[in-house]
Parts: C-alpha cells; structure tokens; sequence
C-alpha cells in the first residue's frame, strides 16, 4: 500500500467499517473538546499506515491525538514534521484537516496555500473569516461591562480584591445573567479563534459568577486547555489541573465508564505540562500508590491507574519517566546509593503485568532492572530509550532527557550494588557501555561521595543477617515465656 494514501481514500475505508466502531466514540466531555470520531480514527489509521523508520515504532502520537482537543493536537503534529517520522505531505494535510474544525481562519489559509502552493484564497474561506469576525464583534458588544475586565492588571486587582462575585458585579458593574451567559460563548469563541489567553480569562471569570453547574465544569475543561496551549503560566494552570481532578471525581449522576473516560482525557491532557513543571509532574505520580502526594484520596490514586490500566497503557511510559526521576536522592541511605521509594515498587508492579499489553525501552529498562535484574538487557533498554525520548513530544527537551538519564544511570549502580558485594563504579558503567547523552560521564551522586569503589553487603549475606535476628528475638521470647 502506498505511503501517499490520500485523506479522502482513508475516510471512505473507515466509512465502511463505521458500524464496528459505533461503539467505540468518544463522550462529548466539553464543547471545548469536540473531535469528530471519523478524523480520529482516520488520523490513527493513517499513523500506523506510514510508518517510516524505526524511531516511528515507538511514536505515541497515535494513541495520544485521539484523548486531547485539537488545539492540543496541532503543535504535536508540528512537532512530528520537525522530526520527519512520516510523509510530511501527509502531516501537512492532517494539521489542515485539524485547523479546519477550528476559527483559525488565518491558519487555515496559510496551510491551504502551503498545501496547494498557491497565493488564492478560496473564497469560502475569505466568507468564513467575514462571518468569525462578525460573530467576535457580537459577542464583545454582547458581555457587555465584562469587557473591560480583560485587561490583566485590572482583572488581577479585581480577583485579589474578591469583586468577581454576582452581587458586586450586579450593582457596581450592572452585570446581569445575560452577560454572564454571553461570557461563556465569548470564551468558548476566543478558544477557537486561538487567541488563548483571553479565553482563559473570560473563562476564569464565568466560573467565579457562573449558577449552571455543568457549564462551569465544561469551562473548567476550556481554561486547563486555554492554559496549556499558551503556556504563561504554568502554576494558575496546575491550581486548574487540580480542581479539574477533584471535579471528576465528585461528579454526581454520571456512568462510571464516562467518568472512566473523563479520567482517560485528564491523564493525556496534564502529559502538555507535566515535565515543564515539578509540581506538575506529582499528578502523573499520584496514579502510584506510595507517591506522597500533599491530601490526594488514596482511592482516587487507585481510579487513576485502574483508568491508565484499563484506557491508556501506553500512558506507562509517562509514569515511568516521571518515577525514575522522582526517586533520585543525592542522599546515602545505609549501604546504598538511592532510597527506594514504595512509588517505584507500585510501578513495577504494574509494569509486570501490563508488559503484555504494553512495552517500549523505557518500560523495558524498568522492568528488566527491577524485576528481572538482568543489567544487560536493562543498559540495552537505557540506550534504546535515547530514540525514544528525542523524538517523544513531552520528553524531547534536553533538560527532561539529562534529568532522566542521569537518574537511570544511578538507579542502575544502585541495583547493581544491591546485588553485588563490591564493584568499581567507572568498570561498571564501562562494561555496560553507559555513556548517554547530556550527562557527564559519572553520574553526579557517585562523583558526591566520591568512592572508586563502593562496597555493599549482598542481598544474601543481608538475608542470612536477618535470619539471625529473628532467631535471636524468637529465643528471647521463648525463655521470657518460660520464666
């Protein structure tokens, strides 16, 4: 089959066999996150269709595209022409297709032209911009005193002096539920527009004035994507990640595979910041269990990794970065380089028994580190995963890459000295050919403590010390007993 399969021939393969997937469409969770079923799966198809090289096998784009907003899903796929993985012809047409589900106008006449190579504008287009603008106007002139507000010193100082309630707005501003209601569709038009942060401020005062409970949480949905896709700042959008979070889990008189399906969305959707941002990243890890996570439900943990388990398995290589990461302690705790966290345990865990449903070099260098503790397949995995992350759109940047591989180096000499009673650390890293990009050629814990060589007691000597201890309490016992 040819790598050039056209939009147009993909959408009339998936057309017939529609009716298997009827099924299997996504929930309308927000009209912030509208993705027709029929571009999702064509978009999938169309990925694993053209695969090019060898660093593609590994490529998430796929499975991640169908769980984000489209607006989320265009600078991946800008990403993926960067990286020329696919058929940049095809990518070029996918992203058009994308824009046109949004009021991008300006992009989408930019994509056109580059796509026909052509300086006309097609003239539904030039009407289409004509009607966006006209809707803008409307809408502005519709909100009425809340116009005004947009303007970030003014809205800080009205936040900071709690004015953004209805009773303040009403009689200082004469705000009535018109406006407030208008607010809401302004927001939602801004999104689609592209211009994100007024949509994240118009969308942040409709949820302080708001009475419609399920209009406030779909807006909710459209200030954490408005947030993430302008990026300015990352805590206001953590505090929404959190609040979002919470929202899902207390929603009443939903289905449980809906709220399964929500949670699916959530966990792709926080993947946009969660490595741009350390306290981002604690709620990837609040899916394990002995993550020490700051008052977050014990159970809703367990909801979130039964969701990556059951929804989203590919969603193990996130956790597993973020883990190995997290666990790096420049501390000496006894005789071993790292303390190991009950975080680590869970994920290997779970690894184990996703393997079958989900591995790729990072997972590999996890579960053949701990679980199996075979070095040589795990330092195989570590080089493997170098690919991997370059070309991985939430792993790609040189200061996630450094973090990660100097954690997995050291996290590998800890293993390697729990196992082992001595070993010369510069050998080792030798003899299983550790030298990764962007690190130094020691990792830094080691280099600290500055030992050539690090003596551990085996894991059989440990036991047998232990061994001894228990016999030595159980006979003290016994004689208390007797006397």
């Amino acid at each position: 089959m040819s790598n050039t399969l056209p939009i147009w021939a993909l959408v009339s393969l998936i057309d017939e066999i529609s009716l298997s997937f009827a099924d299997m469409s996504l929930p309308d969770i927000s009209n912030f996150c509208r993705f027709p079923r029929l571009l999702i799966a064509c978009i999938v198809y169309f990925f694993r269709l053209v695969m090019s090289n060898e660093a593609a096998k590994y490529d998430l784009s796929a499975k991640i595209i169908p769980y984000v907003d489209k607006h989320l899903a265009l600078p991946m796929v800008d990403f993926l022409i960067e990286k020329k993985l696919y058929s940049e012809e095809q990518l070029t047409e996918i992203k058009y297709t994308l824009l046109t589900d949004t009021k991008m106008i300006d992009c989408i006449i930019d994509e056109y032209k580059k796509m026909h190579k052509t300086e006309q504008i097609p003239a539904d287009l030039t009407t289409q911009k004509t009607h966006v603008l006209k809707e803008m106007e409307k809408l502005k002139k519709a909100i009425g005193p809340f116009a005004d507000m947009f303007e970030k010193s003014k809205f800080d100082a009205m936040r900071e002096a709690n004015e953004f309630t209805v009773e303040n707005l009403s009689q200082k501003y004469n705000a009535t539920v018109d406006h407030v209601n208008a607010l809401y569709k302004y927001g939602r038009l801004m999104f689609d527009v592209g211009s994100y942060r007024e949509a994240y401020t118009s969308l942040t005062i409709y949820r302080f004035v708001a009475d419609d409970e399920e209009e406030s949480y779909m807006a909710l949905w459209g200030k954490l994507a408005a947030g993430l896709v302008d990026g300015d700042n990352w805590d206001a959008v953590l505090e929404d990640a959190r609040m979002l979070r919470d929202a899902i889990e207390q929603r009443a008189r939903v289905s449980p595979a809906e709220q399964i399906q929500q949670r699916t969305w959530f966990l792709h959707w926080i993947l946009f910041f969660s490595f741009n941002h350390v306290g981002a990243r604690s709620l990837l890890l609040e899916c394990l269990h002995g993550y020490n996570a700051n008052s977050y439900n014990p159970q809703n943990s367990e909801k979130m990794l039964n969701t990556v388990q059951l929804n989203a398995p590919h969603l193990l290589r996130y956790l597993s970065v973020a883990a190995v990461t997290a666990s790096r302690q420049p501390v000496v705790h006894q005789q071993f380089i790292l303390k190991r966290s009950p975080m680590l345990r869970e994920l290997v865990r779970v690894l184990a028994v996703e393997r079958t449903n989900y591995s790729d070099p990072i997972t590999e260098f996890v579960y053949n580190l701990l679980v199996e503790f075979d070095f040589a397949a795990a330092a195989q995995a570590l080089k493997d995963a170098v690919a991997v992350l370059q070309n991985d759109f939430f792993l790609s940047s040189d200061a996630t890459q450094k973090e990660f591989y100097e954690a997995a180096r050291a996290l590998f000499v800890d293993t390697y000295a729990r196992v082992h009673t001595e070993m010369e650390v510069k050998a080792l890293l030798a003899e299983y050919n550790l030298a990764l990009p962007l690190v130094e050629e020691v990792p830094a814990e080691i280099k600290l403590q500055a030992p050539a060589i690090l003596k551990t007691t085996s894991i059989h000597q440990q036991i047998r010390d232990r061994a001894r201890v228990i016999t030595s309490r159980s006979n003290s016992i016994m004689q208390q007993i007797r006397m």
